[in-house]
């Protein structure tokens, strides 16, 4: 006969902790991914605007630079938004991460991360 144990209840501690590590390292390439993204972003936005600023004129260039600009915030903002939401799972991992193991060993999200450093959103 098999067994019907629940999985969930044969998860030790040790794997809860793996899993959680697991996704740390996951949330951290992506935060990795976005930053690269958003500066492919700019420099592309830059040197579109730059071939529009020379190639049109008059109402076409305002035009033409407002839509860039306004599509450069709208992707900015999207992919800074969504930075923030990683990060502050990030620091939810580290406290219980370090919950269960007893000691801070996860601290870069929590302690210097730009959420932190930066706007003021600590997690302690």
């Amino acid at each position: 006969m098999a067994d019907n144990t629940p999985i969930i209840d044969s998860i030790t501690e040790k794997d809860k902790i793996q899993i959680l590590i697991s996704e740390y390292t996951s949330l951290r390439s992506e935060i990795v991914s976005r930053i690269a993204f958003g500066f492919q972003t700019t420099t592309i936005a830059i040197s579109l605007m730059g071939i529009v600023f020379t190639q049109t004129s008059g109402r076409d260039r305002a035009i033409a630079m407002s839509v860039g600009a306004i599509l450069l915030f709208l992707a900015m903002f999207f992919n800074m938004r969504d930075v923030g939401k990683i990060s502050a799972r990030i620091r939810q991992i580290e406290a219980d991460v370090n919950k269960r193991v007893g000691t801070e060993l996860l601290v870069w999200e929590t302690r210097w991360g730009a959420a932190v450093r930066f706007m003021g959103l600590s997690s302690r």
